[in-house]
């Protein structure tokens, strides 16, 4: 499976990163570059993804099965990540400023994104 994670070397995102090495996952870590930890084994695309521009330059012509974003903070990170990667299987993005996780779903209603958990209150 073909994994793109936005972030992958935080705090909570290190361990999922080097999990998913393990378990055999093809991993890329989408991030600024800055950060020095090390995933061995992941591929690292280096952009800021506030930068929509810059983004779309580094993934251009990849596919993947998963895109995971960690450092997803507004719904406007959720919005430029759906539109970037509309084509994914699957797309699960963590606010991890309250570690609820937020599912964008194309909704029937016509209604563009619909977010399942918005606060820690629900």
């Amino acid at each position: 499976m073909k994994i793109l994670y936005i972030g992958g070397t935080g705090n909570i995102s290190t361990a999922s990163s080097r999990l998913a090495i393990e378990m055999g996952m093809d991993l890329y870590l989408l991030n600024r570059g800055t950060n020095r930890s090390e995933i061995p084994g992941a591929r690292t695309l280096v952009a800021d993804h506030s930068d929509l521009n810059a983004v779309k330059r580094v993934v251009d012509g990849y596919e993947w099965d998963v895109v995971v974003n960690w450092i997803a903070f507004t719904e406007e990170d959720v919005k430029r990540d759906y539109e970037l990667f509309m084509g994914c299987k699957i797309r699960v993005i963590p606010d991890t400023t309250t570690v609820l996780f937020r599912t964008v779903l194309p909704d029937d209603s016509g209604q563009r994104y619909r977010f399942l958990a918005d606060s820690a209150t629900g």
